[in-house]
């Protein structure tokens, strides 16, 4: 199912369910917008199955299964349907974000390998011949002006294919780790808004998330004494430091309250310049590339043809 297709069907869902409608009034106003949507919905409901089953089948964003499941579990399905609406009002935000600084770089860089490919196997090989030895002082050279590129797409591919299978060793980004900081507070909130206790809220949520990826037993670890916080662990200093604040001062919900005010704008303000730089560093990539061969390639090709 498309992201923006979730994204709004959450989005009314969430709408309806604030302005006081039950589950069945909200699917059954919302059936003239989704009706496919929710027509399978409903068949699921009826045959026994939960709402949060229902999403998992429909194959939804794994994140809103896991929310909805938090939410039937305590009773707060209105309030983690804006977590999660706000989860994907952020994502979209991303995925504008990359449209926009990230998508012609990148279709620049493979339209840039197919034609270093190009040079490479037709062209290179009889400006070779013309010239003789004249490339053999600049191997090394003529080795990146062809494969540079090539080397940096892999790494990079290898990179992001050991953090998609291993999400747990993500951790150590940085923003990575700020952005799964800011979820286990927005949980954190609602469960003690609710009247959850922490510890209560703790292994409720223990029960949901990946243990992996979010180490709850380390977070516990935190609270109770002088646990120094590991490098894989998805917590940022600031978030633990809200959080043992508001334990210390017994206003814990105030206290990830203000996290997340002060979270979310800096977060994504973060991720804007990696997107800049990120953009900067295609473009000199290319360029950079590109002055190579002219160089190595079709500068020593002018000159012959000056002298012929």
């Amino acid at each position: 199912m498309k992201f923006e297709t979730q994204h709004l069907f959450i989005k009314n869902l969430n709408r309806l369910l604030s302005k006081g409608y039950s589950l069945g009034e909200a699917l059954n106003v919302l059936d003239f917008m989704h009706a496919k949507l929710v027509n399978k919905i409903k068949t699921f409901l009826d045959s026994g199955r939960s709402f949060t089953r229902a999403i998992e089948e429909l194959k939804f964003k794994r994140f809103v299964s896991e929310s909805l499941n938090l939410g039937e579990r305590c009773n707060q399905l209105n309030g983690v349907l804006t977590i999660i609406n706000n989860r994907f009002t952020f994502l979209a935000k991303l995925k504008r974000l990359f449209q926009k600084y990230l998508l012609y770089p990148l279709l620049l860089l493979i339209i840039a390998l197919l034609c270093f490919e190009t040079i490479r196997l037709n062209l290179y090989p009889t400006i070779r011949a013309l010239l003789g030895d004249t490339f053999e002082a600049n191997k090394f050279l003529l080795f990146l002006s062809f494969h540079l590129l090539k080397i940096v797409v892999i790494f990079c591919s290898l990179i992001v294919l050991f953090f998609f299978l291993h999400k747990e060793y993500a951790n150590i980004i940085p923003i990575v780790k700020d952005y799964r900081s800011l979820i286990l507070n927005n949980y954190l909130e609602l469960l003690l808004t609710c009247g959850i206790s922490l510890a209560e809220g703790l292994n409720l949520l223990k029960s949901i998330l990946n243990t992996k990826i979010y180490r709850l037993f380390e977070l516990e670890k935190i609270i109770l004494t002088e646990y120094k916080v590991s490098i894989i662990s998805p917590f940022n200093l600031l978030f633990i430091k809200y959080l043992t604040k508001g334990i210390k001062t017994n206003d814990l919900i105030t206290s990830l309250n203000d996290y997340r005010e002060f979270s979310e704008a800096l977060l994504f303000d973060k991720i804007k310049k990696i997107t800049y730089y990120l953009q900067f560093s295609l473009f000199f990539l290319i360029t950079a590339n590109i002055f190579l061969i002219y160089y190595l390639i079709m500068l020593p090709m002018y000159q012959l043809s000056n002298n012929l």
